[in-house]
């Protein structure tokens, strides 16, 4: 966590690859504001930039086996998932909350997205 602090912000930016740029993990939540996605390290708290448009798991970006599930009863949140590696990432759109999430509870406050990727239909795997 201590080097994901001393990251210079310019990095973290225009790093734009799927795995964390501090720790090397893939993410497994994302935070949308201002119309790009941040990833949002679960190991070391980075948060960092990357296409809206491109699996974290796999690098994946191809638009057609991209997709995502919004949930009715939470619209501020997202779950995004790879038809190619069957991978998902939950997604937190902030300009839709009602409240703010603290950085490092995002995992733990979007848990029925977990439920939801649970779905025998859907076949999703998380790390």
């Amino acid at each position: 966590e201590e080097m994901a602090r001393r990251v210079e912000k310019e990095v973290l930016e225009t790093w734009l690859e799927p795995l964390c740029p501090v720790c090397g993990k893939n993410a497994i939540t994302a935070r949308i504001r201002q119309g790009k996605r941040y990833l949002s390290c679960t190991y070391c708290g980075a948060e960092y930039l990357v296409d809206l448009f491109l699996c974290p798991h796999c690098g994946n970006s191809n638009p057609h086996s991209l997709g995502f599930i919004a949930p009715e009863e939470h619209p501020e949140y997202e779950l995004d998932y790879c038809e190619r590696c069957r991978h998902y990432t939950k997604a937190i759109y902030e300009e839709r909350l009602s409240g703010q999430i603290p950085r490092g509870l995002e995992d733990v406050l979007t848990q029925e997205l977990d439920e939801l990727a649970r779905d025998p239909e859907l076949g999703l795997i998380r790390d």
